[in-house]
């Protein structure tokens, strides 16, 4: 598998989906679980952190250099993403974490759909059916799901076009264990190709059109279940080390349209919060010696 390189839009630079991204996810994850104990700067109309570099240190609102400023957890030592190679990682049976996927559709009408300045994100938590997983002994259930555009999680240190995130809440947990599984997939775009899996997804949010039809939010993910497995945090503020990270190995298609009218309508949402050239991905965060499993 060779990851592609960021693509340069020439008619526009235009971005998991997330997590809002993740503060949207944290905020689901309170409707089942009750309050978080992150100290949580409150919510403006005005977002108080940002993709762009800032012209000097400590400028609002932050840029991913001084998000530690305002959420703290973004400087801790498990932050997310992180570059994903061979030379980091420890190979190990599947056995291992035993991942098992049960997928459910979900009508569209029971999904909410957000755009906003640096996530598409569709929440699941009130499908009727709830796709599930079960991973390491624990049991998850989906909240949501977004995308980055370029990915978040490198390969070997390269990029691929996008990574949808499929957020999960675990459902056994007793507080002492990371609350989230986030199953990341890399897509790789191509031209004058189309993802079908992701076409209901696009009608919504890329056009305004009615929900219609039925998501199976796991035909997403590739049928190689091959996967890199971490403990980290959120990529975006307020970067909570709770995370279990699944990044799948195998790259999916999106089309060159699907992607351009993604990176398009984030880039020119209102308080867009895009950096420069368009893009919603944190860099690379340090490894500080924890434990990456290849699978």
């Amino acid at each position: 598998m060779a990851p592609s390189a960021i693509r340069t839009m020439g008619k526009v630079l235009l971005c998991s989906l997330l997590l809002p991204s993740f503060p949207g996810l944290v905020a689901a994850s309170q409707r089942q679980r009750g309050p978080t104990t992150a100290d949580e700067p409150e919510e403006s109309s005005f977002p108080d952190w940002t993709y762009r570099r800032a012209s000097h240190e400590g400028e609002r609102p932050y840029s991913p250099s001084d998000w530690e400023i305002g959420y703290p957890d973004c400087g801790g030592d498990s932050q997310s993403p992180i570059n994903l190679s061979a030379n980091v990682g420890t190979l190990v049976e599947a056995t291992e974490f035993n991942l098992e996927l049960f997928g459910a559709e979900c009508a569209s009408k029971e999904l909410d759909f957000e755009a906003n300045g640096h996530v598409w994100e569709i929440d699941f938590s009130e499908c009727t059916s709830t796709s599930n997983l079960s991973f390491d002994g624990g049991k998850y259930s989906l909240l949501q799901m977004h995308i980055h555009s370029p990915s978040e999680h490198m390969v070997a240190g390269s990029l691929h076009d996008a990574e949808i995130h499929l957020v999960h809440s675990r459902d056994d947990s007793d507080g002492t264990e990371s609350e989230l599984l986030v199953i990341g997939v890399f897509l790789d775009a191509k031209e004058h190709g189309w993802n079908v899996a992701l076409e209901p997804l696009w009608d919504v949010l890329g056009s305004g059109a009615k929900p219609r039809g039925v998501i199976n939010p796991y035909e997403l993910i590739p049928s190689d279940m091959a996967y890199s497995h971490y403990m980290g945090s959120l990529t975006t503020p307020p970067c909570s080390e709770i995370v279990r990270w699944v990044v799948m190995s195998t790259p999916t298609v999106i089309g060159d349209l699907q992607l351009d009218i993604f990176r398009d309508s984030v880039a020119t949402a209102t308080n867009s919060q895009v950096d420069e050239r368009s893009n919603t991905n944190r860099p690379g965060q340090a490894i500080n010696g924890r434990a990456v499993y290849i699978v």
